[in-house]
Parts: C-alpha cells; sequence; structure tokens
C-alpha cells in the first residue's frame, strides 16, 4: 500500500464553476456563485484498502479487475523532438502575446506561462500538474498528447481578468479557470489554488484518449478530481468528499434527486438540474472508486463506446449486472453516510 503526497483541496460550501454552458458554448464547467478557497497542499498520507462494499442491506461486489495501464504520461527525451519542437513553437507564440510580464516554460506537452515566476510556474508543474497526469495516464488515459498544451497561470483575479480579456477577449466565464478545447488551453487564476486546474485538465487528458465521452462522465471524472489526492509513486489519484456533497443531499432530501439511469441516459445533463447533475456524477464516480470499479469501468465503457454510446450497460455491468433498483440504492444509501471530511478509500492499483 502507497501513503498518498499530493492533496488537490477545495475548501468552501460555495461551487468552483456553477454557471452553465450557456455563457459560452465552448466552456466546460459550471459558473461560480461567489469565490472560495481552492487550495493545493502538501499532506500525509494513510493506507488505501478496499473494505467491505456494504450500504445498509445491500450489497454491492466489485467486478473482477484489469490489468493496471501502462504509463504513457512521461517527459518528452530530448532526442524525441517532435512533440517538444512543437512546445518550444507555441512556447514562443505565447512569449510574444503575454509580454515581459510573464514567464513561459516548456514540459512537454506542457507549455505553462503567466505572470508568475519561472520557479513558480516550475514548482506547479513539479507539484500539481505533472503528478496529476502521470498519475491519470497510469489509471485511465492510454493515449498521450500528440500537441502542446497551453496552461496559463495567473496570480490573481485582477491580472487573470486582465489577460483573458488581452488574450482571448473573455470576461466572467468562471472566477476559478476554464479550459477551451478547440485551443488545447486550460486559463487559471491560479490564485485561488490548485482544484479547478486538475479538474480542467483531466479534460485536456481526455480530449486526446476518449473525446467522444459523454458529458456526464467527463464532468463526474474532472470533479472528482477537484478535491484529491495523488499516491506517492503517481500510479493512483481518488477523490475526497467536497462541497458538492451538499448540493446532492438536498436534492435526494427534497425528493429531486434523478435516477442515475435517466442521470447517464438523459440528453439534459446541462439542462437546468446542471448543479445537481455535477454532483450526482461526481459522486457517482467515487461510488464507483470506492468499489475499486472506476478504472475498469473506463476502460470498459471506453472499448464498448460504439455499442453503448452513454455508458449505462457497462456501469451495469462492474457492478456484477445489478439492476438499477438496486444500484439506485445502494447509491443513496451511500450518499447518506458519507461525512464532510471523508477520504474514500479504494484499492491501490
Amino acid at each position: 500500500m502507497n501513503q498518498k503526497r499530493w492533496i488537490i483541496v477545495l475548501l468552501g460550501p460555495v461551487p468552483i464553476i456553477t454557471a452553465s454552458l450557456a455563457v459560452t458554448e465552448w466552456y466546460r464547467g459550471d459558473a461560480p456563485a461567489a469565490t472560495s478557497a481552492n487550495h493545493a497542499t502538501v499532506g500525509g498520507g494513510h493506507d488505501l484498502s478496499m473494505h467491505d462494499a456494504r450500504v445498509g442491506n445491500v450489497s454491492m461486489a466489485p467486478a473482477r479487475r484489469m490489468p493496471p495501464t501502462t504509463p504513457v504520461i512521461e517527459p518528452v527525451p530530448a532526442d524525441q523532438s517532435g512533440l517538444r519542437l512543437q512546445c518550444e513553437e507555441r512556447a514562443e507564440a505565447v512569449r510574444g502575446r503575454l509580454g515581459d510580464d510573464c514567464a513561459v516554460i516548456v514540459r512537454a506537452p506542457f507549455v505553462i506561462a503567466g505572470d508568475l515566476s519561472e520557479q513558480a510556474l516550475s514548482t506547479w508543474h513539479e507539484r500539481t500538474i505533472g503528478p496529476a497526469a502521470r498519475a491519470m495516464s497510469r489509471l485511465y488515459f492510454r493515449a498521450a498528447p500528440n500537441a502542446p498544451i497551453i496552461v496559463y497561470l495567473f496570480a490573481s483575479e485582477e491580472s487573470y481578468d486582465h489577460y483573458t480579456q488581452t488574450l482571448f477577449g473573455e470576461s466572467g466565464v468562471s472566477v476559478y479557470g476554464y479550459y477551451k478545447p478547440a485551443q488545447r488551453t486550460l486559463v487559471m487564476n491560479i490564485g485561488t489554488g490548485g482544484g479547478t486546474l486538475v479538474h480542467e485538465l483531466t479534460h485536456a487528458l481526455m480530449d486526446f484518449d476518449f473525446p467522444e465521452v459523454p458529458d456526464w462522465f467527463n464532468e463526474g471524472l474532472a470533479s472528482l478530481h477537484e478535491e484529491c489526492e495523488i499516491f506517492d509513486d503517481e500510479r493512483g489519484i481518488v477523490g475526497r468528499v467536497n462541497w458538492r456533497l451538499s448540493a446532492l443531499r438536498q436534492a435526494l432530501a427534497n425528493g429531486q434527486l434523478r435516477t442515475i439511469e435517466s442521470m447517464v441516459t438523459g440528453d439534459d445533463f446541462r439542462g437546468s438540474g446542471e448543479a445537481v447533475n455535477y454532483a450526482q456524477a461526481r459522486y457517482l464516480c467515487m461510488f464507483m472508486q470506492q468499489r475499486g470499479v472506476l478504472t475498469d469501468y473506463f476502460h470498459l465503457f471506453h472499448a464498448n463506446f460504439g455499442d453503448d454510446p452513454d455508458g449505462d450497460e457497462t456501469l451495469l455491468a462492474v457492478f456484477d449486472s445489478h439492476d438499477w433498483a438496486t444500484l439506485n440504492t445502494a447509491f443513496r444509501r451511500w450518499v447518506g453516510e458519507l461525512e464532510e471530511s471523508t477520504t474514500v478509500t479504494a484499492v491501490n492499483p
């Protein structure tokens, strides 16, 4: 069993990104009601082990585990110059756009830039971007990025607002940050912390590996990483309970929580119930994580996407073909038993 090194922590009860897709057609995520802290900190570890997956009177046995995936996102060696050359070319273009007040570094496949020192940008890569990317590649993503990913890190709300307007002619998208998929670009107010960075990084890496993924799972997995822990050896990344639990419990208490099947197969993920859909998708991913089937689910869903584009049949399959009623009952009881400060245990792959 491995200790975990990095904790990406979202503090505060308000959403990171709570507006809808209507703000812009390319923005993935919800937009905020107000700013809350969003810190990346170094934390002590503890063992991760699978415990009895029993909720109330409903036992949900984990499926058979798949072999561990091979790491695919690693530093690009100097003699493999293709992607690195692309990154250097993009870095020059970024320098020209940002001017002398900003720094730019290349850590292929990433070009990282912003109004921080080169050392500060390097530290964000070493402590957050690199470990998160490698951990996700080992669990999920088999296709490595074959094009640069641009990561803008701005030190304050003031500079973030200035540069989003200067670079993209945009304002008011999110106080935390967002991802522009057409440009493979992350734009972050890193003064609020690293949780949104890892959320949007998940989208960027997903785009190379599983671009057809439906919104519910794309946002569910990304939201799981808003508050997460990365193993010391970078072979795993697991979510922790965060502020989205309160929205999920409120919907459950009010009798407004839709069934898992409806959330997964519906075409209204970004509709009027978007905030609750985000919460339900996140905690469904955490529910699978705790039962040791989240990695299995990702790869089986990816492989079977042509026959199961919503992922609902694969979801039942990883729970040993339990019916929807049993799955919904187990999930709702599990949600009711979670505590706000819980670290949800999982199998260490």
